[in-house]
């Protein structure tokens, strides 16, 4: 099977090459090429596609890298999911996955030595919705002048072993990444709304 990953080099790096299946082609791009014919499964880490986008792959497997959502209504001929590959999440032994098609997915999956953990189709899935909160609760306090970022981290990494405080942690992740999905949030969740501003 050949599998095409388009990413940056930190998301690659994230995934860990070592981590992956040595009977399986494995091949990394920055961009999508021309010649998607030839990849059974194209997993895109670095941007949302659109649905005229979609209509390029033919009977592959496509997974998306969006924590936002749903799921493109019309698949066409592809199977697709979509899962949390938020930076910093990349690295864990579990992805959060949307997908109609969990018994291909979770052997997709498999192959990256990682399990497909399938969820509810809502924007955030769970990690990055429980954490996009957390940040955005620490901005408040940040506001109401609580404590200083440092603390807030010092005291959220000592207090809940969460391996980054929420101001670390929404340096990695980005903070548009969170502002998106928290406006998204709010949309049903008026306690939702960003703290703060991008």
């Amino acid at each position: 099977m050949n599998i095409l990953i388009v990413g940056d080099d930190e998301q690659i790096e994230e995934i860990g090459q070592e981590t992956l299946n040595s009977e399986t082609s494995f091949f990394f791009q920055k961009t999508i090429p021309v010649d998607v014919q030839k990849f059974q499964v194209i997993f895109i880490l670095n941007r949302k596609l659109t649905d005229r986008e979609l209509t390029v792959f033919e009977n592959q497997s496509i997974i998306i890298n969006d924590v936002i959502g749903p799921l493109p209504m019309e698949s066409l001929s592809n199977k697709i999911a979509r899962f949390n590959g938020w930076p910093s999440f990349l690295k864990n032994d579990v992805w959060e996955v949307v997908s109609d098609y969990e018994e291909e997915f979770r052997d997709i999956f498999a192959l990256f030595h990682r399990k497909a953990l399938f969820v509810k189709d809502n924007p955030g899935l769970i990690s990055a919705r429980v954490i996009s909160k957390v940040i955005n609760e620490a901005f408040y306090a940040l506001h109401e002048n609580v404590s200083s970022k440092e603390e807030i981290d010092l005291a959220m990494k000592n207090g809940t072993n969460y391996p980054y405080g929420p101001f670390e942690w929404s340096e990695k992740i980005g903070l548009k990444n969170i502002y998106n999905l928290l406006s998204a949030m709010s949309v049903t969740d008026k306690s939702s709304f960003p703290a703060f501003t991008i």
